[in-house]
């Protein structure tokens, strides 16, 4: 799979402050830790400008950080990309319009990056294990009750693609081949 990140426009999406270099270097660390747990993603991350005329980018792994170049930018790169491996499984974050319809012509995928950095924080930050403190409200004593209780505090809380599902069925339809098909690449994510 490649994933591929239209950088400025998925940190503006983001914080109030556009092109902060402070929110630049935290989103590129998030990502390079994505980019660490997923090695079965090829991963494109592309931001416009740049230092030179030319794009440059930098390798970590699976993970390219690429700026465009000041004489392109994000989108053509991003484009010609999508163009070169039209017949891998591509998936591309943006809320530019012109660009996902471009690259949809490829056969990509469009993910809304609102959705992507929920996954990506989701996947990124540790989760601490929650401690259970059961607190009985009542004197009696109720062996299969306080066994039922301890039970139920130690229960899997829903996955929150289950929430995505839910949310985007809400009126009883069944899923769209779309929706299904965005289902199983945020499971791969």
């Amino acid at each position: 799979m490649l994933l591929i990140i239209d950088g400025y426009n998925v940190i503006g999406t983001q914080y109030d402050v556009k092109n902060s270099p402070q929110h630049k270097k935290n989103f590129i660390n998030m990502v390079k830790a994505y980019a660490t747990t997923h090695k079965h993603a090829t991963i494109h991350l592309v931001f416009d400008g740049g230092p030179s005329a030319q794009s440059l980018s930098e390798q970590h792994k699976n993970l390219t950080i690429t700026h465009a170049g000041y004489q392109s930018s994000a989108d053509k790169y991003i484009i010609n990309l999508v163009r070169k491996n039209k017949n891998d499984e591509i998936v591309v974050v943006s809320f530019d319009r012109a660009l996902c319809a471009e690259t949809s012509n490829f056969g990509a995928t469009q993910l809304d990056p609102d959705a992507w950095f929920v996954l990506l924080r989701n996947k990124t930050e540790q989760k601490k294990p929650q401690q259970t403190n059961i607190i009985k409200i009542s004197d009696q004593e109720n062996t299969e009750l306080d066994e039922l209780m301890r039970l139920a505090a130690n229960m899997p809380c829903k996955e929150k693609d289950e929430d995505f599902q839910q949310q985007r069925t809400k009126t009883g339809a069944m899923p769209s081949r779309q929706d299904k098909k965005l289902k199983h690449i945020i499971k791969k994510i």
